[in-house]
């Protein structure tokens, strides 16, 4: 699912609880890891990245998050490092947002990793088939 091509997760635009809209970029069995280049340093005070989950779809919140800020795009400072609890049987379709609210702090690139759950879990009913993670913006303040 590409959401919107390159610029789909930086467009503004905010993914419903329908993924088959044009807001969400889904990843099958891989890992999200994608850098976002503001163009110059700027003060950052917020990073917010929204994920989907429709389990009779297949699709699960992230495993795990993190994010990382640079000033170069080659030395990065992880700043931001969440465990995602996958709740076991849990059929309802949510958007759930991860944020970390900063103090001003100067990059011009930011790191987002979410780390795919996999496969889907031993109480699913596709369990053992590629799980997908489906994201729709990178919010950056």
């Amino acid at each position: 699912y590409t959401g919107g091509g390159a610029l789909g997760l930086i467009d503004g635009i905010k993914g419903s609880l329908n993924f088959h809209t044009d807001a969400w970029q889904g990843y099958e069995g891989v890992n999200l890891d994608a850098i976002v280049d503001l163009g110059k340093v700027q003060e950052i005070s917020s990073i917010s990245v929204s994920f989907l989950q429709n389990t009779r779809s297949w699709i699960f919140y992230p495993k795990s998050i993190e994010y990382y800020i640079s000033v170069d795009g080659e030395n990065f400072t992880k700043i931001y490092d969440a465990v995602n609890v996958i709740n076991e049987g849990n059929t309802e379709t949510g958007i759930k947002e991860f944020t970390k609210n900063l103090n001003a702090q100067e990059a011009r690139y930011i790191r987002v990793f979410a780390e795919n759950v996999g496969v889907c879990p031993p109480w699913h009913l596709g369990a053992g088939g590629k799980a997908w993670l489906f994201i729709d913006e990178i919010s950056i303040k």
